[in-house]
C-alpha cells in the first residue's frame, strides 16, 4: 500500500536509489558474503532481522517499478555495506542537489578542490587517514587560510574523503566543496569567476596547498607535490542541480568537463589506472582472492567511525539544515505500494532457502512484464511475481499476506479528490454503502495536507 495515491503513472525519471535492477541481486549477494565474513558485528546483522517497532518485513514496488524492502534491521555503514552505502550516498546526492540549486539561485560560486598526499606499500590505512585529518585540520586552522577566505567571500565547504588501492598501497585524498559568496558590487553570475576573481582563487589554491603539505609533514608524511597533490576547478552553477549533483556520484562527466567527484555509489565510480576501490576490493575478496580479502579486513578496520562527508557551519547557517538532517534508510524516496508483508521467521526462511535480491528483480521484472501503461495492472502483476517466488519455494503461506491492490486502488482514488469525504461512523445496516477501502481487514495510513488519518478497515 502506498502512503499516497494516484490513479495513474506519473511522468518521472526512474529512481535510482536502489541501484540498476540488474545490480541488486549481486548489492545481495555481497552483503550476504558478509555476513560470514565481515569482522564488524553491525554489518554480519544487517538487514537480517526486523526493527523492533516492526512485525514484518515488508515488500514494496514503487509507481516506477522499483522494488524494496522495509520494515529491516540496517547497520548503515557508508563504507563496509553495498546496500547501506548505496541508499546513503543516493540521499546525500539528493540533499547536496538542493544546496547546490540553492547556492546557484543566489549566485554563489562553487569550486571543487581536491587534495591529496604521497604514499608507498608499508604505510597502513589507518596511518594515512590519520595524517589526512591532522593535514585537514591544519588547513582550517591556517591564519593565512582563514584571512584569505575572509577577504574573497568564503560561505563554507563540504569536504568527502576517498580512498582506493594500488600498486603503492593506501591512496587517501579528499574533494571539497568550497562554496563562496560574490563581493558587494559584483553582479551575481551563476557562471564560473572573470579572471580576476580566478587570480584570487589560484591564490587561495596556493594558500591552502601550503598550510594542507605542512599538516602533513608535522605527521611525518612525504611533502606532497604541487602539481599532483592539489587541484582546483569552478563549478559551473548554470548546469542544471541534478545533472551536477549525479556527477557529483560519480556517474557521469559534465559538458564542460570539470571533475566533481565528491560522492560515489556501489557499482558507480572505478579507480584510475591499476588501482581499486574498496568496492572492487570487496569483489576481489568474494572470489577468495587472498590478498583482497586481508584489504577488506584492514578496510573496515581503518574506515569504522570515519566521518563520510564533512561539512561546515557556515554550511549549515546558509543553506539550512538540509545536508545535517539525520538520514532513515528505511523511509522511501518515492511514492511506494506494498506488496507482500513477511513475519520474521518467513524472512530469516527467505535467507535460508532464497535470494532477496532475487525476489527483488523477480517483481520488478513482474511488473515491466505487463505491457500497459495501467500501474494497478502492473503492481498485481509484481505481485503475483512475488507470490510465485515463495511458493515455489515452498515457503508457508500463514506466515506473510498480501494486500489487496483493488483496495488500495480505491483508497488512492479517494485521495486523489480534491476534498475526500472522510466516511463517518455508520450502522451495520449501512456498511454496505462504504467504500471497498473502509471495509477491509487492514491497516491504511492515510497521509493529506494539513491531516493525517488512521482508518482500522474492520
Amino acid at each position: 500500500m502506498g502512503t499516497k495515491g494516484t490513479t495513474q503513472t506519473p511522468n518521472r525519471k526512474p529512481s535510482r536509489n536502489e541501484g540498476s535492477r540488474d545490480s541488486q541481486p549481486n548489492l545481495w549477494d555481497a552483503l550476504g558474503w558478509l555476513w560470514s565474513n565481515s569482522s564488524l558485528p553491525s554489518v554480519s546483522c544487517c538487514r537480517r532481522g526486523l526493527i523492533a517497532t516492526e512485525t514484518h518485513a515488508h515488500l514494496n514496488c514503487s509507481d516506477t517499478g522499483r522494488a524494496r524492502y522495509a520494515g529491516l534491521k540496517t547497520c548503515g555503514s557508508v563504507w563496509s555495506c553495498p546496500l547501506c552505502s548505496l541508499r546513503t550516498w543516493n540521499k546525500r546526492a539528493d540533499q547536496l542537489q538542493t544546496v547546490l540549486a540553492s547556492a546557484g539561485g543566489r549566485g554563489h560560486q562553487v569550486t571543487l578542490h581536491t587534495l591529496t598526499m604521497r604514499h608507498s606499500r608499508d604505510q597502513s590505512l589507518s596511518e594515512l587517514w590519520s595524517a589526512l585529518s591532522s593535514a585537514w585540520n591544519r588547513l582550517n586552522v591556517d591564519r593565512q587560510v582563514k584571512a584569505h577566505r575572509l577577504a574573497t567571500g568564503w560561505i563554507g565547504n563540504v569536504r568527502r574523503v576517498e580512498v582506493t588501492h594500488g600498486a603503492h598501497g593506501w591512496h587517501v585524498h579528499c574533494h571539497i566543496l568550497d562554496f563562496w559568496s560574490p563581493p558587494s558590487g559584483v553582479e551575481k553570475n551563476p557562471h564560473p569567476a572573470p579572471i580576476g576573481c580566478l587570480t584570487a582563487l589560484q591564490h587561495y589554491e596556493n594558500v591552502a596547498f601550503s598550510s594542507w603539505s605542512s599538516g602533513l609533514t608535522a605527521r611525518g608524511m612525504a611533502a606532497p607535490h604541487r602539481a599532483h597533490g592539489s587541484d582546483l576547478k569552478v563549478m559551473d552553477l548554470s548546469s542544471p542541480a541534478h545533472a551536477l549533483a549525479q556527477y557529483v556520484t560519480a556517474r557521469v562527466r559534465l559538458r564542460d568537463g570539470l571533475a566533481l567527484e565528491l560522492t560515489d555509489a556501489v557499482g558507480g565510480k572505478t579507480a584510475r589506472l591499476s588501482n581499486r576501490t574498496p568496492w572492487q576490493i570487496l569483489a576481489d575478496a568474494m572470489r577468495s582472492d587472498i590478498g583482497s580479502l586481508v584489504l577488506w579486513k584492514e578496510w573496515e578496520e581503518g574506515s569504522k567511525g570515519k566521518r563520510a562527508l564533512l561539512w561546515s557551519t557556515g554550511i549549515r547557517e546558509a543553506y539550512g539544515d538540509v545536508l545535517t538532517a539525520a538520514l532513515d534508510l528505511d523511509a522511501p524516496d518515492e511514492l511506494e505500494y506494498e506488496l507482500l508483508g513477511m513475519e520474521g521467521e518467513l524472512w530469516s526462511d527467505l535467507l535460508q532457502v532464497g535470494k532477496p535480491g532475487e525476489l527483488l528483480a523477480v517483481v520488478e521484472a513482474g511488473f515491466h512484464s505487463d505491457p500497459s501503461d495501467d500501474l494497478w495492472g502492473r503492481l498485481e502483476a509484481a505481485q503475483n511475481a512475488a507470490i510465485g517466488y515463495l511458493l515455489d519455494r515452498g515457503l508457508c503461506w500463514d506466515s506473510w499476506y498480501a494486500p489487496d491492490l483493488d483496495v488500495a486502488r480505491q483508497h488512492a482514488e479517494w485521495l486523489a479528490t480534491p476534498t475526500p469525504e472522510i466516511p463517518a461512523v455508520v450502522e451495520d445496516s449501512k456498511k454496505s454503502d462504504l467504500p471497498l477501502w473502509w471495509s477491509a481487514p487492514t491497516l491504511f495510513e492515510v497521509e493529506a495536507p494539513n491531516r493525517l488519518l488512521a482508518f482500522n478497515r474492520g
